[in-house]
């Protein structure tokens, strides 16, 4: 339905919920079960390298991770494989204003975003 969330843990209540920008996320189920997202990073680097542990860490710590992985690229018609090196996990929104208290946030452009900062 619109403007209602879908259930991603299948009816189970999650224990814990880490998000750290838009589309980058860790979900804790379980303790054996987590689901992680991360746009513009590969699946398998998400599955082999990220945890909910390290997205814990780069909220609490304010330190970022770089994915370096390898991707197919097609130019000019001759298919070549290419070494990517992304930022990957990093806990500076670039939509948002941080507070002080580190966990409320603004959208940049909001009329109290003025009043707290001075």
């Amino acid at each position: 339905m619109l403007g209602k969330f879908k259930d991603e843990c299948h009816g189970v209540a999650p224990m814990e919920f880490v998000a750290l920008k838009p589309k980058m996320y860790s979900l804790l189920i379980t303790r054996k079960l987590s689901k992680k997202t991360a746009k513009g990073i590969k699946k398998s680097f998400i599955k082999h390298h990220l945890n909910h542990e390290l997205f814990l860490h780069t909220l609490h710590h304010k330190v970022s991770t770089k994915a370096d992985f390898l991707n197919f690229r097609s130019r000019n018609h001759t298919i070549h494989t290419e070494k990517v090196s992304k930022v990957c996990l990093t806990a500076y929104d670039d939509k948002r204003y941080i507070l002080c208290n580190g966990i409320n946030s603004l959208a940049y452009g909001n009329h109290r975003l003025i009043v707290c900062i001075t």
